[in-house]
């Protein structure tokens, strides 16, 4: 978890979750994050099922505290405000985790619903071990960075790596918006 010192780890490049400003090092946005309400299937129907946002008062919440190590984002104390429950479900409750997998794969194992980073999620929720109960979606003020040295960012493999990734990210985004325009709207 901790960051790369580029100065003394033989590290030519790093992924970093932030805000994007890293001095000194060249960023590339690979792509943004969002949050939303994410459970195993089986929630959906079971003894309380999931049909409203306000029937979270029946779940166990799911906290990914790996957000609070790089500031104030979307999260179960926002989301029931702008989903229009506010003090029907009671965001200070439920289990707290240090890690977002962590806290994704309790939410796949039953353990209740968790405030998940929508981009984590992705594979779990195409697979079907998670859906998204609810439309809402919030977007978080943070994003997943490529980071290099000024210095060495143009050396042929650092460049080379780069120009691949980016790429790749913007292939997989253009195929999400393309899916997502071929869904139904829930």
């Amino acid at each position: 978890m901790a960051l790369v010192d580029f100065h003394t780890d033989d590290v030519d490049m790093g992924i970093r979750f932030g805000n994007g400003n890293y001095p000194d090092l060249r960023v590339d946005k690979l792509f943004a994050e969002s949050v939303a309400p994410l459970c195993g299937p089986a929630l959906l129907a079971g003894d309380a099922p999931l049909d409203t946002p306000a029937d979270l008062r029946h779940h166990t919440l799911l906290h990914d505290d790996s957000f609070h190590v790089t500031g104030p984002t979307p999260d179960w104390r926002m989301w029931p405000r702008v989903a229009g429950v506010e003090g029907v479900v009671d965001w200070r409750r439920g289990l707290r985790f240090t890690q977002a997998e962590h806290a994704l794969q309790a939410a796949i194992d039953g353990m209740g619903v968790v405030i998940g980073r929508t981009s984590l999620a992705k594979a779990d929720l195409a697979a079907g071990r998670l859906v998204q109960p609810f439309a809402l979606t919030l977007p978080t003020d943070f994003a997943y960075y490529l980071v290099s040295p000024e210095e060495t960012a143009d050396r042929p493999k650092v460049k080379a790596f780069r120009e691949w990734i980016v790429e790749e990210t913007r292939k997989d985004a253009a195929e999400a918006e393309s899916d997502a325009g071929r869904q139904p709207t829930p």
